[in-house]
């Protein structure tokens, strides 16, 4: 199979600003500052600076999503590492007299990792999207697979662009803004969870 290429562009008053990130044929990362280092390790301090020096950019969802304390802490209940795809929907949203006015959005459900809760990411005036799918072993019954790392930036004032590394499919989307909302179905394992992170007296 060949390479694919997720693209996301838009023209403002100077030209096309487009941004272009390569999806290897066997699902290969595309996040562009989250590196891993020779040990295998994820490094993030190149995107959490990035974030930090930059958040006044983002829309308001995304930069609550971005920035929130527990989205890099694997230990966290609210961490979407480790969590499992259950939804995916593409929905257009029309307007006007004959709904010929059309706007995408997309929403993703994930079982959170502990499952003690899922989450709702919804992507508001998607612009682009783009999806890869690559089963590592035939007839694997594993589905999509863990979530591995994501990031997201603003490639310009308007779009923000969200790339998603799963275990077996990698995905890119570039939208005004996107929300995040989680629902807690199982208090009890948080509570234990959070005893657990709690330092002896």
């Amino acid at each position: 199979m060949g390479t694919n290429f997720a693209i996301c562009c838009l023209r403002d008053n100077v030209g096309l600003l487009s941004c272009e990130h390569q999806v290897g044929s066997s699902g290969a990362r595309i996040v562009r500052f989250i590196r891993k280092d020779e040990r295998g390790w994820w490094q993030l301090d190149d995107y959490l600076d990035f974030l930090s020096g930059n958040a006044e950019r983002f829309p308001p969802g995304a930069r609550e999503f971005a920035l929130a304390g527990w989205h890099y802490d694997f230990k966290h209940v609210q961490c979407p590492h480790d969590s499992w795809l259950e939804e995916f929907t593409i929905k257009e949203n029309s307007s006007s007299e004959r709904n010929q006015i059309r706007l995408v959005e997309i929403r993703a459900r994930f079982l959170g990792a502990y499952h003690n809760g899922y989450f709702d990411l919804i992507y508001e005036g998607v612009s682009s999207y783009s999806s890869k799918f690559s089963s590592i072993e035939r007839g694997s019954n594993r589905g999509h697979g863990d979530w591995i790392i994501d990031e997201i930036i603003m490639p310009n004032s308007s779009m923000v662009h969200h790339e998603i590394e799963l275990r077996q499919a990698t995905w890119s989307i570039c939208c005004a803004d996107l929300r995040y909302h989680w629902t807690e179905t199982n208090p009890g394992v948080t509570r234990q969870i959070l005893k657990r992170r709690q330092p002896p007296i």
